[in-house]
């Protein structure tokens, strides 16, 4: 009978080796150096060097954090905004009521939501779509992307509140 309950019980070596290895990981981490996150200093992005935004929402930072796109009003313009963080350069994307921006990894592409018909191979209508400009051009491309086969979808099809855009456009 006794034998049995021997077996269940850890024996007095086991006990040691899990103590001995939960010492040294709680060891390990109470000696580890905490990682601190590095902000560079604060900046006010809705500027430009005459005037400050009447507002600016629904920033979008590209993944390699050298540009925001926003929606604002700055200059007496109101609509999609990206700036280069780097040399400090604002475009204008759209103007308009265009909200919602998405910004792809490296900034080339800023998505949005709009009803103002940016494609002239469109009929005037008043459902709410997505659109992806393209900045390496000047002025801006814009592509519809809530379309299929390059016409609108069918019915009172609305875009999402909320678009987000794929890391390469």
């Amino acid at each position: 009978e006794g034998h049995g309950e021997d077996r269940l019980r850890p024996s007095a070596r086991h006990r040691k080796l899990v103590l001995g290895v939960l010492s040294v990981t709680c060891l390990g981490v109470w000696l580890a150096p905490t990682a601190a996150a590095e902000f560079g200093p604060i900046q006010l992005v809705s500027k430009s060097s005459k005037e400050q935004a009447g507002f600016a929402r629904e920033p979008a930072l590209s993944q390699d954090g050298d540009f925001v796109a926003f929606y604002g009003e700055l200059g007496g313009h109101t609509g999609i905004f990206r700036k280069d963080l780097n040399t400090g350069a604002l475009t204008l994307v759209v103007e308009g009521a265009a909200e919602a921006p998405s910004i792809s990894a490296e900034g080339r592409y800023v998505s949005f939501t709009t009803k103002q018909v940016l494609d002239p191979n469109l009929d005037e209508g008043s459902t709410e779509d997505v659109y992806v400009a393209d900045l390496a051009t000047s002025p801006p491309t814009y592509e519809l992307a809530s379309a299929t086969g390059g016409k609108r979808m069918s019915g009172s099809s609305s875009a999402a509140p909320r678009v987000a855009m794929s890391a390469d456009g």
